[in-house]
Parts: C-alpha cells; sequence; structure tokens
C-alpha cells in the first residue's frame, strides 16, 4: 500500500523516509508522478533524477501523488469542496 510506495521512493531517491519527509518542506515546483503503482512513479521519477531534478521536488512530488490518488479513490468522480485532512495510516507520522 502506500507505506511500502513511500518506502519504494525513499530507496529510488537513496534517502530514508524521515529524509523524504524532511526534503518535501524545501521543494519549489511539483511535477507530476503517477501513483498506482511503484512502477509507473520510478519510470515518472527516473528521468527526472537523470536531468537533475532537485530531490526536494521530487519528494514533495512524490507526497502530491499519494493526495492525489487518495482523493481521486475517495470522491470517485464528485466534487469535494472545502478543506481535507489526511488522518491516520502512513502518513500519519510524516510532519
Amino acid at each position: 500500500g502506500t507505506g511500502a510506495f513511500i518506502d519504494q521512493m525513499a530507496s529510488l531517491l537513496a534517502v530514508s523516509v524521515e529524509d523524504l519527509d524532511h526534503l518535501s518542506f524545501q521543494h519549489k515546483q511539483i511535477y507530476h508522478i503517477a501513483s498506482r503503482c511503484g512502477v509507473f512513479a520510478k519510470s515518472d521519477i527516473q528521468p527526472l533524477l537523470n536531468q537533475g531534478a532537485n530531490k526536494a521536488d521530487i519528494a514533495a512530488s512524490i507526497y502530491q501523488a499519494i493526495v492525489n490518488q487518495t482523493i481521486a479513490g475517495l470522491a470517485q468522480g464528485r466534487e469535494i469542496k472545502g478543506k481535507v485532512a489526511f488522518l491516520g495510516g502512513p502518513l500519519t507520522f510524516l510532519y
């Protein structure tokens, strides 16, 4: 699930999960990254790494991909209004 996805992405960036979290707060831009599976995400991230993209931007993009996938699954095509807070699960301990 999501925890394994985060672990895979941290490994791909050669950082710990904690460092992935801290890096994400330093981002300047968000890239589109597929989050349905690690293979698709890796195929989006590897070219960014090869092109010298900032790891902080990639880290934040990974978390944004998780948010996008979660919202898409919950909304099932319906509009979500207002603010959304994620509680529990593998994102609980990430600040």
